[in-house]
């Protein structure tokens, strides 16, 4: 069953890359999201673009978490917009769970300061990156 918070987590860091073209942001993409990483995104991005375009809902969501990545609610909400494409569209659903199944047996990579990569899934855990963190829990 396709996880749109997998999708979002992908797409949204790439977003401010996708929705805008050229060669140089393309690369510049690459280098700081990571080969893999980037790949993955421009492969789920041509899947969803044809789904969103037309939608006024959904683009503004995508142009949203384009303008602002770390925005939590506008992930949230792209994560709502990804869910309520694939429900209406099994076909859409089913290629980009294939996407991820295809990336997940390809390997993971994490790029950027501080990032962090998993091989599947990380539930109820505490990822810090950051210096002088405590944790309780």
């Amino acid at each position: 069953m396709l996880d749109p918070a997998t999708v979002t987590a992908v797409l949204a860091p790439a977003l401010p890359y996708l929705l805008r073209t050229g060669d140089q942001l393309a690369s510049q993409a690459a280098e700081r999201l990571g080969e893999h990483t980037w790949n993955l995104a421009t492969r789920l991005w041509v899947r969803l673009a044809e789904a969103v375009r037309g939608r006024p809902a959904a683009e503004e969501v995508f142009e949203d978490v384009a303008a602002n990545p770390q925005d939590a609610d506008a992930r949230a909400a792209l994560a709502y917009q990804v869910r309520k494409l694939a429900q209406e569209d099994p076909d859409l659903a089913t290629a980009l769970e294939q996407l991820i199944a295809e990336a997940e047996r390809g390997g993971v990579t994490a790029a950027g300061d501080r990032s962090v990569a998993t091989s599947g899934g990380v539930r109820d855990s505490v990822i810090v990156t950051g210096d002088n963190v405590g944790v309780d829990r």
